[in-house]
């Protein structure tokens, strides 16, 4: 009776850790940490998972940097406005739509 019980028991912990770790990654935690996430979850789901859900959901997710570069010149134009019409250093017009 008690051996099926601890299967599922020990089943639903592994699952647990195995979406704690993909939505680690997803979170844009580092590879360790996310492995360490899982891991922790796995082994203490009583305590795991709200701790986890404590810690890293609500942490704002990392935000995409990207990098603009002028097709003609070549320099940086990140710090400009998305928007903008024309390169400041060579003059180049963008295409928009």
């Amino acid at each position: 009776m008690f051996d099926g019980a601890i299967f599922v028991g020990l089943f639903i912990a592994l699952i647990a850790g195995i979406l704690v770790y993909g939505d680690a990654i997803k979170r844009g935690e580092s590879q360790d940490s996310a492995i360490g996430w899982g891991i922790f979850v796995a082994l203490i789901l009583i305590i795991g998972l709200p701790l986890y859900f404590i810690m890293v959901v609500q942490k704002p997710k990392k935000e995409e940097h990207i990098t603009r570069i002028c097709p003609q010149c070549g320099r940086n134009l990140t710090a400009f406005p998305v928007d903008i019409k024309n390169c400041p250093y060579c003059g180049k017009t963008f295409f928009t739509s």
